[in-house]
């Protein structure tokens, strides 16, 4: 009975996490129930978007869209399930082989406020995330018009699955969502005035205390690892300039500390290679983001990341390293090493610190100091960041 009594409050908690989830973290879907989901059946490309035999739009200029055309009726959202593929590697009867799974889409609308279009704002849609494809849009009354608009690279080749405005948003259960609000409500009771949660002193050696901060430590772990591999954008970086390292270490392998690729000859020719609006005006090719000396390439970044993953998984394997591993490792030992850091300091100058206050504060600090924001951005510019 007295047990019961002690969990009863984080058993209140928990239904409270659970009508959180239910009704605010999914309001809306609660919202949408009312609405007349209409399924798109045609729509119109334009700008530099063609059609090809197979029904798959092709990017042949930037700036490609479709309009759906002819809706008269007020619009709360609008649903997308598009994938774009690597041009030169795509194969339809492989169709979720494809490279790339996030687009970035930009949405525009008239309404009773404006009869031409409106920029309602960008987004980056993936196909295998069903949230990212439901978009609310704020308009006022009736919509004719709607226009999406593809930001991507010439090339690029795309398939639409589904498109429909006012459309039912399902519910999106969270359980690790639910339990971080429990685990939140939980700690705030305990921190309570008064709570008995201030009569456990810190003490390294004690075997309870040893434990709640594996379980912890384990949680932050797996935090970081959802939250580093929740951004494809990043974990498949498109951008030539985030694989500086990766050139790097081919290069250090090679034994040579400029890069391999070889400046173009205009831009060996300029007399100021170093002026932008010159190469621009004289169409010179370079490689961004790097530093350029006398014909050579070079990285300018800290070489302590290319010495501790790239160069030694290069070596080993003759493969890339993938720069959101080595964000994700170093996550992992600022984990550890902040309850370390944390433990040694109560010990030396805060002897009587409640555990729950120790606890409190290594969360805080893995969580607060900005590793879960590079988590998030598992970038070529983060790295140095988080190794440091």
């Amino acid at each position: 009975m007295f047990r019961l009594k002690k969990a009863r409050p984080f058993i209140v908690i928990l239904l409270i996490a659970l009508a959180a989830e239910l009704l605010l973290f999914n309001y809306k879907a609660i919202f949408s129930l009312g609405y007349n989901q209409t399924q798109v059946g045609s729509y119109t490309v334009g700008g530099g978007l063609n059609k090809q035999n197979d029904g798959n739009l092709k990017m042949v200029r930037t700036g490609g869209y479709i309009e759906i055309k002819d809706i008269n009726t007020n619009v709360k959202n609008l649903y997308i399930d598009v994938q774009i593929f690597n041009a030169s590697g795509y194969d339809s009867t492989s169709i979720y082989n494809g490279k790339f799974d996030t687009t970035q889409i930009s949405v525009y609308a008239d309404d009773a406020a404006n009869a031409q279009y409106q920029k309602l704002g960008s987004r980056d849609v993936v196909h295998k995330v069903k949230q990212s494809q439901y978009i609310t849009l704020h308009l006022s009354g009736n919509t004719n018009n709607i226009k999406i608009q593809f930001d991507e690279q010439i090339g690029t080749v795309m398939h639409i699955y589904d498109i429909a405005y006012n459309a039912h948003v399902p519910f999106f259960i969270s359980f690790g969502r639910i339990a971080v609000v429990w685990l939140v409500l939980s700690v705030l009771y305990l921190l309570r005035p008064h709570s008995g949660a201030y009569a456990f002193i810190y003490d390294r050696k004690n075997v309870k205390q040893k434990a709640v901060k594996f379980i912890v430590g384990i949680g932050l772990v797996l935090i970081f690892f959802k939250v580093v591999n929740s951004n494809p954008y990043f974990v498949v970086p498109r951008w030539d300039q985030h694989y500086q390292y990766q050139d790097l270490a081919r290069a250090f392998a090679h034994g040579s500390v400029s890069l391999e690729d070889e400046p173009s000859a205009k831009l060996k020719a300029m007399d100021n290679p170093y002026d932008t609006d010159l190469r621009t005006r004289l169409n010179v090719d370079y490689r961004w983001d790097r530093s350029y000396y006398n014909g050579r390439y070079y990285v300018y970044f800290g070489v302590l990341p290319e010495l501790i993953f790239y160069l030694p998984y290069y070596l080993a394997t003759g493969e890339d390293f993938q720069t959101y591993i080595g964000i994700y490792i170093m996550g992992v030992l600022l984990i550890a090493g902040t309850f370390y850091l944390l433990g040694s300091v109560v010990e030396r100058w805060f002897k009587k610190t409640p555990f729950i206050i120790y606890m409190l504060a290594c969360v805080m600090m893995c969580t607060g100091c900005g590793a879960l924001a590079i988590m998030m951005r598992p970038d070529f510019y983060s790295l140095p960041i988080i190794t440091a």
